[in-house]
Formats: C-alpha cells, structure tokens, sequence
C-alpha cells in the first residue's frame, strides 16, 4: 500500500486530469460537507465564547479579592499604627 502522504511530484503528473464535470461533483461534494459541519462549528464557537466568559469572570473575581485583600492589609496597617501612637 503506498503512502499517500510522500507523493511525489511525478506521482501528480501522472494523475489524469479531470474533466470539468468531475471538479463540479468534487466542488459540490466538499461544498455539501462544509455545509453539513456548519452547526457543529456553530456549537463549538459558543461554547468558546462562553468558557472566555468564564474565564473573564473568574479573573474579575481575583482581581476584586486581591485589590480587597490589599484595602484590608492597609486598613489594618493604619490601625496598628494608631494603636501604637495611643499607647505612647
């Protein structure tokens, strides 16, 4: 069995060449194909969208913990250092 991958150059000029009503069934034929994986591309593309939003949102989320994360440390910084200047 030959390797359809490793064809050659001569192999292709050895091809017959095909008649115009040939290319017009091949034409329809991966026409008809496309055609029928349209709804599942349709699919995936909104599955993609959705997991990006996911993605956003749970990026969003971390950003708003660490900037609270940061507000708190702050806020408890300035605390001890007005407990530090009642004491003395």
């Amino acid at each position: 069995m030959k390797d359809l991958t490793k064809r050659s150059t001569e192999d292709l000029k050895e091809a017959p060449p095909i008649t115009k009503e040939e290319a017009d069934k091949r034409r329809a034929e991966i026409t008809k194909y496309y055609e029928s994986q349209i709804p599942h591309l349709k699919v995936h593309a909104e599955y993609e969208q959705l997991m990006a939003s996911i993605e956003e949102s749970r990026a969003k989320r971390l950003q708003s913990q660490a900037f609270l994360a940061n507000a708190y440390e702050a806020m408890d910084a300035s605390e001890d250092e007005d407990t530090k200047k009642k004491e003395k």
